[in-house]
């Protein structure tokens, strides 16, 4: 005797078999394996038909009515929840349907009119044409409102599908033409930090800033303009003065410079040999014309001259006084910071209370050496004193970050002494959350520890 499932999926069967027979074509355009399987209307029992592995399609002879259910394996199967999507066979003799990269079922005109993914990249003009033909075609025999719905998620799946190749590709050309300059930027740092004469890159852009605080004018030379990553060099930012008041409460606290070690802390490295020391400006004397107060405060000046920002002092880090000593060609670890990015250069989205500009003000320059280098960006300035170099890494329109163009380095110092003032900029901080709140990593202590 049949057991009672058998029996009543028969039975099912049977009783559409008055009905015409449809023939379902199904694809799978998502990212995981899928099951297909039969919904009993009866017992709600799913009976498996087929998997279906990613990028694959096949077809089923099936009936007007019956119900059937996709469900997603592979990635989700290892303790997270798999999605699934029912949908209900209609009169219409031959279905296509697609399970596209949402996990969405969209029902289609037919397979062969949407590209699969991975195929041959398509003209955009050729395939808007395309998928419009296809989607009025279907406008023409179906009206209802549900249709109409099925018929835009089939023209927005068209289009997806289609263009896929194309980013694809054009992707590739960016990722291989990226390691292609790294590749060649990592053998310029080697020639040009040591050649202790090498000039300052030539200007795309020349303009001048006047502070509204000392009215000032300033000459702007723009090395590298671009959205998330920009490089000015600033002449005159710094009076003397003000050097020598961070020179002055820097001496006593000078300690070996460390650097980020991967895991939230820090680490002294050969990758930074210098000696450093933070200095936070005494605030509640800037209205009495306190010297590194006036300095610090010119720096969230500019950045928010040139950002569009509204950066103050709140929860930033201190000033960095940092000084590398030359000790002759024939030192074998000379004082240097070797290539790096001061914060996220990666183009993701930048990471709340994370860095996203910088200001390094030269003030005592060496006599061979110590030049700063933008490998990427085919950017050398070699110092002059009292000048500043701004570099940003953060796109403000679209809260992305720099990809790599503003990694940079300090050169060997060969001879003589550099004396460089750096502030490191956050967006983000506040006197609530303070630069002090996150670890190396960016991530907020509090979590960090959980």
């Amino acid at each position: 005797m049949r057991p009672l499932p058998e029996l009543l999926i028969l039975a099912s069967l049977a009783a559409s078999a008055a009905a015409a027979d449809v023939f379902m074509n199904i694809r799978n355009d998502s990212n995981d394996r899928v099951k297909l399987s039969w919904v009993n209307h009866v017992t709600k029992e799913r009976v498996l038909m087929y998997k279906l592995e990613a990028d694959s399609q096949k077809g089923l002879n099936t009936y007007p009515g019956h119900v059937f259910e996709i469900q997603q394996l592979g990635s989700c199967e290892n303790g997270n929840s798999c999605s699934t999507k029912m949908f209900t066979m209609t009169q219409v003799a031959e279905q296509a349907y697609i399970i596209d990269e949402d996990f969405d079922v969209v029902e289609v005109e037919n397979l062969e009119d949407v590209p699969m993914r991975g195929e041959q990249p398509i003209e955009p003009n050729d395939l808007l044409a395309k998928c419009r033909g296809i989607a009025a075609k279907q406008l023409e025999e179906e009206t209802d409102r549900d249709a109409q719905d099925r018929i835009f998620r089939a023209f927005q799946h068209c289009l997806t599908n289609g263009l896929a190749p194309s980013l694809r590709v054009g992707e590739n050309e960016i990722d291989f033409e990226t390691e292609i300059r790294e590749t060649v930027a990592s053998d310029m740092e080697n020639f040009t930090c040591t050649d202790p004469d090498f000039e300052t890159s030539p200007d795309v852009d020349t303009r001048e800033w006047i502070s509204e605080r000392d009215e000032k004018p300033r000459v702007v030379h723009v090395k590298l303009d671009r959205p998330a990553s920009r490089i000015h060099v600033i002449e005159n930012f710094a009076y003397p003065e003000e050097c020598q008041a961070v020179e002055d409460y820097a001496s006593n606290k000078l300690h070996t410079a460390s650097t980020a070690d991967g895991k939230g802390g820090s680490q002294v490295s050969q990758n930074r040999k210098a000696l450093q020391a933070g200095i936070s400006p005494a605030w509640n004397k800037e209205a009495d014309g306190d010297l590194i107060a006036r300095l610090s405060r010119r720096v969230y000046d500019y950045v928010n001259y040139e950002l569009g920002l509204d950066i103050d002092e709140h929860g930033q880090e201190p000033l960095m006084s940092i000084q590398y000593n030359g000790r002759g060609y024939t030192d074998i670890t000379p004082d240097r910071y070797t290539p790096h990015c001061d914060g996220g250069c990666g183009g993701d989205p930048h990471d709340y209370g994370t860095r996203m500009a910088t200001m390094v003000i030269y003030c005592t320059i060496p006599e061979r050496g110590g030049h700063t280098n933008f490998q990427n960006a085919n950017v050398h300035v070699k110092p002059e004193v009292g000048s500043g170099i701004f570099f940003s890494y953060i796109d403000p329109a679209t809260n992305k970050t720099d990809t790599r163009l503003t990694q940079h380095s300090g050169c060997p110092v060969y001879e003589g002494e550099k004396k460089i003032v750096t502030q490191w900029v956050r967006y983000g901080v506040t006197k609530e959350t303070p630069h002090s709140a996150y670890n190396t990593l960016g991530i907020l202590k509090r979590d960090a520890s959980d």
